[in-house]
């Protein structure tokens, strides 16, 4: 339900006439009126400042003009879906975009005594939003405004109608194949407003935004147009001659750029735009591919992706290209978006289980789509390239003569995060390693304790704990290699959870690596042990006490190297370690329970981890390996007691009949 501001403000009048109410009074009898008739959220709608007051002057004119923008953009959108952009209506159009994004970033001038008009003719120029820091829900009105509009739908025609989607392409009978019809530079224009835009829209910059802005996200249906732009202006760059001029390729470059940032913004925390960005094709009728095959979301974007780094490489060392160093900033940038797509298709972030269109698993969320576009990104040869890419970026980080080292340092985090969401799967963490992941991890952690960057020490160690899924590449990882054992990055690894103690992230995966390194692997148990993981351990776990996920992978790491390293007296156990292990030691024997136990194990299990309910069962595991009596107690409501949660073998005897009947 819903009503007009002119309802609204008629009604205010009217109680303060009949009454004799005053303004204020006028105001509460009149909101109180409407939310007995089931309008509780009136001020998602309207304005309900008094309609007479200076403040509400202003409140109304603004909304005024926020509706006329949306107005104006509707009115060049036919029921259809076709667009009427004519070249007199260009600069109307790219100013009401402008207008648009701004109110819903919460950018519009502050109520003053002096006259509004005069504030809201001020043209900005263009500007940095999405780095820009907003005023939390001063915003929220104008994006319900935005919402009951419908002008998403709107904004999605704009990406289509830019262009011609159907002529893109042209085949043409020599080497290239085809030709590329340009748009003029104001149509070009709408397209950069429109996607500067909808990035701003639905960016989440507070989490009081999250539910509606995700809700925006999930009305979101245009991504063959969004993918048909990826296609086209990734061919455009490539079939640039060498005499284009720098700012024509920097636009080009820049609307690319923003195209795979708005997907990755929609993809993010919405499953199901996942899927459709993957399975959308380009809406070209005549693009010629082998087997008249059309590609999906995976596709263009592993190949934009190599053409742009093929790009990026060809102005190393010396270019003959003019301000070279602006290219290389804005393709640095490019390939880092591209990066954050790649990761938010392979992650799954959608917990929401009132999902519009959500898959029901067994577990009553969202079926995850990672695994499929995992597979599909390996087929796509996306892994030698992100190996190369990371090569690349790691060889120019600590190039301090470099007048932007801060790019490639955000590169090389990206494309860490990338590699480690990739490597879900035994086939590409081998494919990984294969490339060289063992040299690059073991560079990025050296850059990042170097040069204290925390966010390619966070993506090292990410990436480092998803290697440890195969047991031979994690021994090799810990032990190093029989011909180098300098290459092991166990000690990069204990140094950057001393360099970065509160970093819950750097903590939580090197706590989380250690127990993979240790897992079914008593030789990295016992090295470990002797480069000072149990210390560590424990202060990330102390440092950290709030922290569930540190929580869990310490608790974890005690118990996989606590069950691998028993004493001696009771190696008769198979499953033990042999005396070999630990005459590696020295000659000496280590008990790995006292070890952890002098360090104070039993305080921080039974009262930092145990407490929180998502690592109790990891903490009681350490616990009763290192040999303490402990039990699990849950509560029976049926019962009305506490009983035992979890029965160890030969404590109570199964109660079941040995035969069935129906009795």
């Amino acid at each position: 339900m819903k009503i007009t501001q002119a309802t609204f403000d008629e009604t205010v009048l009217e109680n303060e006439e009949v009454f004799e109410l005053d303004p204020d009074e006028a105001l509460v009898e009149t909101v109180s009126q409407f939310k007995q008739q089931g309008l509780d959220d009136l001020d998602k709608f309207v304005a309900t400042s008094h309609p007479l007051s200076e403040y509400g002057k202003y409140e109304r004119s603004l909304r005024t003009q926020f509706e006329g923008w949306i107005n104006q953009l509707d009115q060049y959108v036919k029921p259809d879906g076709r667009v009427m952009l004519d070249e007199a209506v260009l600069t109307d159009v790219c100013q009401a975009l402008s207008g648009i994004r701004k109110f819903c970033m919460g950018r519009f001038p502050d109520f003053t005594s002096a006259s509004v008009s005069s504030c809201m003719n001020d043209d900005d120029n263009e500007e940095k939003e999405r780095d820009e820091v907003l005023v939390e829900n001063r915003n929220i009105p104008f994006l319900w405004l935005f919402r009951s509009s419908d002008t998403i739908f709107t904004l999605m025609s704009l990406l289509g109608g830019v262009v011609d989607m159907k002529t893109l392409y042209y085949p043409e009978n020599n080497e290239k194949g085809y030709i590329l019809l340009i748009p003029d530079h104001q149509h070009q224009r709408v397209l950069k407003e429109t996607l500067l835009t909808l990035i701003s829209i639905l960016s989440i910059h507070h989490e009081s935004e999250r539910e509606f802005k995700l809700s925006l996200r999930d009305q979101f249906s245009a991504f063959d147009r969004l993918n048909t732009l990826m296609l086209f202006y990734d061919a455009l760059n490539q079939s640039l001659s060498i005499d284009t001029s720098v700012s024509q390729r920097v636009m080009y470059i820049r609307l690319l750029t923003d195209i795979v940032a708005l997907a990755s913004i929609l993809c993010r925390n919405v499953e199901r735009n996942k899927v459709a960005f993957v399975r959308s094709t380009p809406t070209i009728s005549s693009f010629h591919l082998p087997n008249n095959i059309k590609p999906g979301g995976i596709q263009i974007l592993t190949r934009a992706l190599k053409s742009t780094f093929n790009f990026l490489q060809s102005l190393y060392p010396q270019s003959q290209i003019e301000q070279v160093d602006v290219l290389r900033k804005e393709l640095i940038r490019q390939i880092s978006e591209m990066c954050i797509l790649i990761s938010v298709l392979c992650r799954f972030d959608d917990f929401r289980s009132d999902a519009p269109g959500k898959m029901d698993s067994s577990y009553g969320s969202n079926m995850s789509s990672v695994h499929d576009n995992v597979l599909e990104f390996s087929r796509e040869i996306a892994v030698p390239i992100l190996c190369d890419i990371a090569h690349f970026a790691l060889e120019h980080s600590s190039d301090t003569d470099e007048a932007y080292p801060q790019d490639f340092h955000r590169l090389t985090a990206s494309i860490l995060t990338t590699a480690r969401g990739l490597a879900v799967n035994d086939d590409v963490v081998q494919a990984l390693v294969a490339m060289g992941a063992l040299r690059i991890v073991q560079i990025g952690l050296d850059v990042g304790l170097q040069l204290k960057f925390n966010d390619i020490t966070t993506g090292a160690l990410g990436l480092i704990r998803n290697l440890c899924g195969n047991d031979e590449i994690k021994t090799t990882l810990c032990l190093g290699t029989s011909a180098d054992p300098s290459s092991s990055v166990l000690p990069s690894m204990l140094k950057s959870m001393t360099v970065y103690r509160s970093i819950p992230s750097i903590q939580e995966h090197c706590c989380g690596a250690l127990a993979a390194m240790a897992l079914r692997r008593p030789a990295n148990a016992l090295r470990i042990i002797e480069q000072g993981g149990p210390r560590e351990i424990l202060t990330a776990m102390r440092q950290h006490p709030q922290n569930i996920l540190v929580q869990r992978q310490g608790a974890l790491a005690i118990r996989n190297i606590v069950s691998r390293l028993q004493r001696k007296e009771s190696s008769t156990n198979s499953a033990l370690p042999s005396d070999d292990i630990f005459a590696s030691a020295g000659n000496h024997e280590i008990n790995a329970r006292e070890v952890f136990l002098d360090l104070g194990a039993e305080k921080v299990l039974r009262e930092i981890t145990a407490s929180h309910q998502a690592s109790v069962d990891e903490a009681y595991a350490a616990l009763r390996d290192l040999g303490f009596t402990v039990s699990m107690l849950t509560y029976d409501a049926e019962k009305n007691a506490m009983v035992k949660s979890t029965v160890m073998f030969g404590e109570i005897k199964p109660q079941f009949r040995a035969t069935y009947d129906l009795s």
